[in-house]
């Protein structure tokens, strides 16, 4: 079996009779991406209690999630704002709609989560997709 390190995204429509309705390409993260986000955006921050050092993890939230959802969300059609214009797949977009629309973010929560959990198989029938 070949493997490829190429993870362009699977689509997932909001319509699955109709995807004129627009959809969601979405991918998973790779360990590699992961890796370097945690990297990017979790520092350590020493303090001192009684004469006890600790470290104590510090996560830059918005960052980090802000470039994992521009990484895990690649493209879109057909996605409105509130009054139906047409929305950019910009990373700000993407972070304002996973942080301000229920719908939306339970969508690609859903989709990602399913996308996870794909066997091998499962995987390959999508590619043919």
């Amino acid at each position: 079996m070949k493997f490829s390190t190429e993870n362009l995204g699977t689509w997932f429509y909001f319509n699955e009779d109709s995807e004129d309705d627009g959809g969601v390409c979405i991918r998973i993260l790779s360990l590699a991406e992961t890796t370097a986000l945690d990297k990017k955006f979790k520092k350590t921050r020493i303090e001192y209690k009684r004469s006890n050092r600790f470290e104590v993890p510090v996560l830059d939230e918005e960052g980090y999630d802000k470039a994992m959802w521009d990484t895990v969300i690649t493209d879109w059609s057909n996605v409105c704002d509130s009054e139906g214009k047409p929305l950019d797949c910009t990373k700000a977009n993407k972070y304002e709609l996973m942080t301000r629309s229920v719908a939306f973010a339970t969508f690609v929560t859903e989709k990602t989560e399913a996308l996870s959990k794909l066997d091998i198989s499962d995987a390959e029938d999508l590619a043919k997709n």
